[in-house]
């Protein structure tokens, strides 16, 4: 039976995690995104085929900050049940990815929201999309098929080491992390896996750089 939820959300059971890291191999090759790009694809594609109430839920907990953005670490954690986890093991891209010795053969683990008073929520900004260059890209050539100007201007994003951009295809999401208390509320999540700004799900996983500011 299906939940209701808010229009393209969906609940995470997170009672198993499974923990995608890229082989020596692909490390070398520099395709670390490329694995992770393939992984989140498939967490999508799960989401869009499953049922409300068993959504999967992604986090990185080797995010860091780069240059000029949040950079996604070595390691990519999937949440869910054992069955959504189960079918994403079981997607074309998955099997590829352990077939080609891309990524080592993911294991469940378990998770005990207990155990962690604090968590990470990761949501979408997205005022951040809004001026992406993808997205006016798409604003342009629809308004050019309409007869429509002026065409808008792409205005340079600023450097902001917070955000993590995540490609999907042409189109780029900016994912931010929120630390919070863990709660017994339902964790809801898109089907890209991440929760809404204004409606954080605080999953219990904590990156490594945050462990350390919440110790001190």
């Amino acid at each position: 039976m299906k939940m209701q939820t808010f229009a393209g959300q969906g609940r995470c059971q997170a009672v198993a995690s499974l923990m995608i890291q890229p082989t020596p191999e692909a490390l070398f090759l520099g395709a670390i995104a490329d694995v992770f790009r393939t992984c989140l694809h498939a967490v999508h594609d799960v989401n869009r085929q499953g049922v409300t109430d068993d959504y999967l839920a992604v986090a990185f907990p080797q995010t860091r900050a780069g240059r000029d953005s949040l950079q996604i670490g070595e390691e990519l954690a999937v949440l869910g049940s054992f069955s959504s986890l189960t079918n994403l093991l079981e997607t074309d891209r998955v099997r590829t990815l352990i077939r080609r010795a891309m990524i080592l053969a993911p294991e469940f683990g378990p998770v005990d929201p207990g155990s962690e008073e604090f968590g990470t929520a990761y949501y979408r900004n997205r005022s951040i999309e809004r001026s992406s260059a993808g997205k006016v890209a798409r604003q342009n050539r629809f308004r050019h098929s309409k007869g429509e100007g002026p065409l808008k201007l792409l205005v340079q994003p600023r450097r902001n080491t917070s955000v993590l951009p995540l490609q999907y295809g042409t189109r780029t999401l900016f994912i931010e992390k929120k630390i919070g208390r863990i709660s017994q509320k339902p964790l809801l999540v898109s089907s890209y896996g991440f929760s809404a700004k204004t409606n954080p799900a605080f999953l219990p996983v904590r990156p490594l750089a945050d462990c350390a500011v919440l110790a001190s």
